[in-house]
């Protein structure tokens, strides 16, 4: 870890996304869920920057809880709050 910021693996989004998903479905994540192709390729190579809006049309299209996508992919981890973390079923104690 540097600077407090968490190390993330190189396309682990995109792993993760190609074990759940068809190759049609795939192709269509631009437009249900990032808007832009440069959007797309930002957040796959930066998982830990995706907007919650973002992680929640993604677990939606993925059929998960958005809980469960940022676990195994750390998607948001730098960006989202608390209050959005709480907002997708993290606890905090």
């Amino acid at each position: 870890m540097k600077n407090g910021k968490q190390k993330v693996e190189k396309g682990v989004l995109e792993k993760f996304l190609s074990h759940r998903m068809t190759a049609a479905e795939f192709s269509t994540l631009e437009s249900k869920v990032f808007g832009t192709p440069n959007r797309q390729k930002f957040v796959f190579k930066n998982p830990t920057k995706a907007k919650l809006e973002e992680i929640e049309k993604l677990a939606k299209v993925m059929d998960i809880e958005p809980k469960e996508l940022v676990q195994r992919t750390k998607a948001g981890f730098e960006k989202l709050t608390a209050k959005e973390l709480l907002q997708i079923g993290f606890e905090f104690s």
